[in-house]
């Protein structure tokens, strides 16, 4: 499969920390709101019992880490991106060619290309496509503390 830089050859993507500085913004300490939010997810996922979360949703996604890629794409495609979520790491795994969009937030610790498991991009192909996602995937939930790893997973 061919990969792809979408955005290879701009020269304009030095300030993209800058889209958080709209003029509704100023005065904000967006990092602290990020924060919050991220704190809230797993303040919640700890009352719940939920050790691990993967977050599909792009809306859900900014609301946990401030990413905001693909939300108008996703609200009419299978997602591209996903978020996992642990009580002390965040992976993205983030559209092809879009990973620099998920850097330099506080929220996120790692960002990893996501493989796109949508017909539109698969064709016939589709379940091909997911089980290469999860085989991408599976390192990262591999690495989660016992309590969260897949061994522990109930079907």
């Amino acid at each position: 499969m061919t990969m792809l830089d979408w955005h290879a050859e701009r020269t304009d993507l030095a300030g993209l920390q800058l889209l958080d500085q709209a003029p509704e913004s100023a005065g904000i300490d967006l990092a602290a709101v990020r924060r919050y939010r991220l704190q809230r997810v797993r303040k919640q996922m700890h009352r719940y019992g939920i050790g691990a979360l993967i977050i599909s949703d792009p809306v859900n996604i900014r609301y946990a880490s401030g990413a905001r890629n693909m939300q108008v794409f996703c609200s009419r495609n299978t997602p591209s991106r996903y978020l996992l979520v642990t009580d002390s790491r965040n992976i993205l795994f983030e559209f092809t060619g879009c990973e620099h969009l998920g850097e330099g937030f506080e929220t996120i610790d790692e960002v990893r290309a996501s493989s796109t498991a949508s017909f539109v991009a698969a064709g016939f192909d589709i379940a091909e496509r997911e089980q290469k996602w999860a085989g991408i995937c599976w390192p990262a939930f591999m690495k989660l503390p016992a309590r969260m790893s897949p061994s522990a997973w109930s079907v």
